[in-house]
């Protein structure tokens, strides 16, 4: 029954310090820690967060609750970012992509070449961060299925996921503002052999976006060195980390319990 419901038992806790006008949530998924499980509250007023509290099902301990708190705040932090930004990215029409190059197969010319190899190149980074992303949830889904509770498995694979994610937008936005002129160059050839009116509308405008947004893309990659695969996967995971240590700070500020 909902009463004997682990949610329910924490809400009820967590309802003990709301304010006047606030609404509880407590999420879904536990940390767990010397085998007991905590649980994460959000106090929501008018839709903002304005304090957090953690609690377990059965007897706290302020001691572990405040270590599970560092715990989920990460976890849940981490995977909202995931899903405003990741989500959206990996599920990019890959038409976008595979439409032009189509095209161009079909009635080759070299003056299309140097577009045709950048969008070749763009659609294999869109490819790889969709398998990534997809990976990824798969892994986290199977914990859940697997362990009733949030452990450190659940953290090292959804932040060395987000950081492959976050360098693989990266190597591909070093790709397109260095490579704008081709783009340009590109949709003029296109034109002028009369294929660019092969292509839909929203694929005429994702291109024509592109180069509208140059000015966005750079500031995105600013002072972002343009590192191998590897030494950017490493150096957006210490970011990760550092940006979610300032989140965890936060949180301790606005706790009303422990």
């Amino acid at each position: 029954m909902f009463w004997n419901n682990p949610r329910f038992t924490v809400k009820r806790k967590a309802k003990r310090h709301k304010s006047r006008f606030e609404k509880v949530h407590v999420y879904s998924y536990p940390y767990e820690v010397k085998g007991r499980h905590y649980y994460l509250a959000d106090y929501l007023r008018m839709g903002r967060t304005a304090g957090h509290a953690v609690f377990s099902d059965e007897q706290d301990n302020a001691e572990d609750a405040l270590s599970a708190l560092n715990q989920l705040i990460y976890f849940y932090r981490l995977s909202e970012r995931v899903q405003d930004e990741g989500t959206m990215r990996a599920k990019i029409d890959l038409k976008l992509l595979q439409r032009p190059i189509e095209v161009m197969e079909k009635q080759w010319d070299d003056r299309l070449r140097p577009g045709y190899e950048l969008l070749d190149r763009l659609l294999r980074y869109q490819l790889k961060y969709r398998k990534i992303y997809d990976e990824m949830m798969v892994s986290l889904r199977e914990l859940r299925e697997a362990y009733p509770a949030l452990g450190e498995r659940d953290l090292s694979v959804l932040e060395e996921g987000a950081a492959e994610l976050e360098a693989l937008q990266l190597e591909m936005l070093h790709n397109l503002t260095a490579e704008a002129d081709k783009i340009k160059t590109w949709i003029e050839s296109m034109k002028a052999l009369g294929l660019w009116e092969e292509l839909n509308t929203p694929q005429q405008v994702f291109y024509r976006q592109l180069l509208e947004n140059q000015a966005a893309m750079k500031d995105e990659i600013q002072g972002v060195k343009d590192e191998s695969a590897a030494q950017l996967r490493r150096s957006q995971l210490k970011k990760l980390k550092k940006e979610l240590e300032g989140q965890k700070k936060e949180a301790r500020n606005i706790l009303r319990y422990p």
